[in-house]
């Protein structure tokens, strides 16, 4: 092999080794993605989706379902969701509590003494901002029965919104 294609294949490989270092400097980790999101925009808003029941659970029907999360003012990553099911063109209030972001694994949780269910949600706020996933974990084996996939609408998309009053007793 001649000196001149040695010199070709280093200096090609060498070049190909200092852009993938370059682009990787150059663009967030996966869960610095998700921070970032977390930081620069809004969990705050309307999302619409789907709640699929996981297992045979007679009592669980799949539901579209709307969440709105809202900002507790002085409380930094700390949001009050209203959650929806839609039945015949309307929404009916199912429960509302606090949720709690960590900002670096993008994972927002419900707090456990305001969780009106036996379990817990646990959401994920996809690295790109324009879904969330969620699990409806078990209290008493720790089971998923649910698993949910949202995306951000815009509240006039989605049917108006019950009053806040009808979530007390929730």
């Amino acid at each position: 092999m001649s000196n001149t294609i040695k010199f070709m294949r280093v200096f090609f490989l060498t070049a190909l080794i200092a852009g993938c270092m370059l682009f990787q400097s150059a663009s967030p980790a996966q869960g610095q993605t998700a921070t970032w999101y977390l930081r620069n925009s809004n969990v705050a808003g309307t999302w619409k989706g789907e709640s699929i029941c996981v297992g045979k659970r007679t009592a669980c029907t799949n539901e579209v379902v709307v969440y709105r999360f809202e900002s507790v003012p002085e409380r930094t990553g700390v949001f009050t969701l209203f959650a929806d099911k839609v039945i015949e063109g309307k929404r009916v209030p199912m429960y509302k509590q606090e949720i709690q972001v960590d900002e670096r694994s993008a994972i927002l949780t419900a707090a456990p003494a305001s969780s009106p269910l036996h379990g817990y949600w646990e959401y994920t706020i996809r690295a790109t901002g324009e879904g969330i996933s969620g699990t409806f974990h078990l209290a008493s084996d720790k089971t998923i029965a649910r698993r949910m996939q949202m995306k951000r609408v815009e509240a006039n998309r989605v049917p108006a919104a019950p009053e806040r009053e009808l979530y007390a007793g929730l």
